[in-house]
């Protein structure tokens, strides 16, 4: 019976499946395009409003927009001094 040597044919395959993962390649040397984020919305334009209280007006009050609804003028809710 004859034998035969393995270890050529097992350096061949070795050696070709590592040329072949080393072409797979692991990324390129060109940049990354650069993504920026899109710009933030404009401010909304302020609105005016335009009130007569109780057959006059109130000098001196403090009016606001209540947004949250609970009945008292809390940070960041628009409001104004009434004048005559």
């Amino acid at each position: 019976m004859k034998k035969h040597n393995l270890k050529p044919l097992s350096a061949a395959v070795s050696a070709g499946l590592l040329l072949m993962l080393s072409a797979c390649g692991g990324g390129s040397d060109a940049p990354k395009p650069v993504v920026e984020p899109p710009p933030p919305p404009p401010p909304p334009e302020p609105t005016s409003f335009n009130v007569t209280v109780i057959d006059g007006y109130i000098r001196g009050a403090i009016a606001y927009i209540d947004l949250n609804g609970n009945k008292q003028l809390d940070e960041g809710e628009p409001f104004t001094e009434t004048v005559e």
